[in-house]
């Protein structure tokens, strides 16, 4: 089994080019980190289809009200480990 450990290089490519699409400077190491400590990016499973939306609210894009912006990754963005069952 693969478990999902980090973006790779075309994860980081496609998280700057929508980061840039929605016009915020981030951090782009610090946005990698908080990225892979998500537990529903933890819960991916190379090989199932499993997408990750990374959620960007209002509040952070420095908007009021309700609603938020999503970036997705998918297996092709992910640097996979091989985890062995017990």
């Amino acid at each position: 089994m693969y478990i999902p450990s980090t973006l790779n290089k075309k994860g980081e490519a496609h998280l700057r080019r929508e980061l840039k699409a929605l016009g915020l400077k981030w951090d782009i190491d610090a946005t990698i980190e908080d990225i892979s400590h998500k537990n529903s990016f933890q819960e991916m499973r190379k090989g199932t289809g499993s997408d990750f939306d990374y959620e960007i609210t209002m509040y952070q894009l420095g908007k009021t009200g309700y609603g938020a912006k999503h970036i997705n990754f998918r297996e092709e963005h992910i640097r996979w480990e091989k985890f062995d069952d017990i």
